[in-house]
């Protein structure tokens, strides 16, 4: 009963994010009871870390290509629909040939394992966020050098105003609290589904949609 109340209180605003762990375990991706080690990562794998090593792996320069692709989606997207964004996304690389795996190293940095459902949607959701952020810092960027180039054919450059140093703090910050409060809905949301599976509180995908 404790476990029903809990559901009950779960957010209105994410009823997507739980059917993306349903969509994903239906289509033959379920989490792993435990992880299987691999040696080398495939072609088309997304191998997480950090550094040029994985940033020139195939699979990593096709996935940031599939972000770039979706951002535009998710950005339109309301709340209630950016989870099935990060969704399409993942069924996108798990449908190559050979399907795609979103693979980190072990802890003792010899061998990768698979990560869970929950990371893999996590990570996914935030690389999409990031890429959209770093996406109109390109082309703000490319305003200013445009504007720049127009004013210097004219003879005449228009001084910039000071920068308001402690607006652009204010909206950082307010940046990554949003991120940060996101982040920890999405975390506490799919961490009660991976509890009330291994309890066995639903036993299908039918009764977690109605939980």
């Amino acid at each position: 009963a404790s476990t029903m109340k809990k559901w009950a209180d779960v957010p209105k605003e994410w009823p997507e994010t739980i059917a993306v762990v349903h969509d994903n375990m239906e289509s033959g991706t379920p989490p792993q009871a435990g992880p299987r080690l691999i040696d080398t990562p495939r072609a088309n794998d997304i191998i997480c870390g950090r550094g040029n090593g994985f940033n020139k792996h195939i699979g990593n320069i096709n996935y940031r290509s599939l972000v770039r692709k979706w951002q535009t989606p998710y950005a339109n997207a309301t709340i209630h629909n950016k989870a099935q964004i990060a969704s399409k996304l993942i069924k996108e690389v798990r449908q190559l040939n050979p399907p795609g795996r979103f693979l980190t190293k072990t802890p003792d940095g010899l061998s990768w394992m698979e990560m869970d459902e929950v990371q893999v949607i996590l990570k996914v959701s935030k690389r999409i966020r990031d890429g959209i952020i770093q996406s109109k810092k390109t082309a703000n960027k490319k305003c200013a050098r445009d504007g720049a180039a127009a004013s210097n054919e004219k003879r005449f450059v228009k001084p910039l105003p000071p920068p308001n140093l402690k607006h652009a703090a204010a909206l950082k910050e307010e940046k990554e609290l949003r991120e940060k409060a996101i982040m920890k809905r999405e975390a506490r949301i799919l961490k009660e589904i991976e509890e009330a599976k291994k309890a066995g509180k639903a036993t299908s995908d039918r009764e977690y949609a109605a939980l």
